[in-house]
């Protein structure tokens, strides 16, 4: 996906694709030697799935990945460490936040809201309508506000990602189509990139935005599926 803001963040509701998108886009970044590229964990509470799961994909990529203190261990409230001031301190580096989809993670998210601003910034919402919390898009407008309530930021965008995991298919996308609309009529914020599996050909007509082709990242204590 193609973004010119030195500060990319991903939010939404728990579930909607944040971390995919966040590890596609840190990779994609990377592949141009040019850039520096920092990835930062947010997510502060114990998640099913998380950014700092792909340590060694970052490692290898040279990407630095910032995640909470204790991440993946059994404490229950890990911190955010010192070294995010890295994303502040390192004006040439490219930076995608992944946010918890709680209030924690846009509180945390908060605290740095005026550097943010300073920095220059896209905040995205990740919109799934497959996810069973934010399958009507006034749901998805209501994580949204909150988002904004509690960040101190507003949203610049939204990333349509319609996705049912290994069964994804062309129809999938083509379906969600009137969701993604309805969502930015009433959000006033544009379809700045619809997301879809790359193994997966959506028909041009249900792509809004930008096409974004992802790669799927599985844990590696999770069984790999062919999708």
């Amino acid at each position: 996906m193609r973004t010119d803001k030195r500060i990319t963040i991903f939010a939404g509701h728990n579930g909607s694709g944040k971390t995919q998108l966040t590890v596609n886009l840190a990779l994609e970044l990377s592949a141009d030697i040019h850039r520096k590229v920092i990835a930062v964990d947010m997510d502060t509470v114990k998640p099913y799935f998380r950014t700092c799961d792909f340590r060694e994909d970052f490692k290898q990529a040279g990407v630095r990945l910032i995640a909470p203190e204790l991440a993946n261990s059994s404490v229950d409230l890990p911190t955010l460490p010192g070294e995010l001031r890295a994303v502040f301190d390192t004006p040439d580096a490219r930076c995608i936040l992944d946010v918890g989809g709680d209030d924690a993670g846009a509180i945390a998210l908060g605290q740095y809201a005026r550097e943010i601003r300073d920095a220059g910034y896209d905040l995205l919402l990740v919109a799934n309508p497959y996810r069973y919390l934010t399958r009507e898009p006034e749901d998805a407008l209501l994580v949204l506000r909150d988002i904004e309530d509690v960040s101190q930021l507003r949203f610049t965008g939204i990333v349509h990602n319609p996705n049912l995991g290994a069964e994804t298919t062309a129809q999938t996308v083509a379906d969600a189509v009137p969701y993604a609309k309805a969502l930015s009529a009433a959000s006033g914020l544009p379809i700045v990139a619809t997301a879809y599996p790359r193994t997966v050909t959506p028909d041009p007509t249900s792509i809004i935005g930008q096409a974004w082709p992802i790669d799927i990242y599985l844990r590696r204590d999770w069984v790999i599926y062919d999708i």
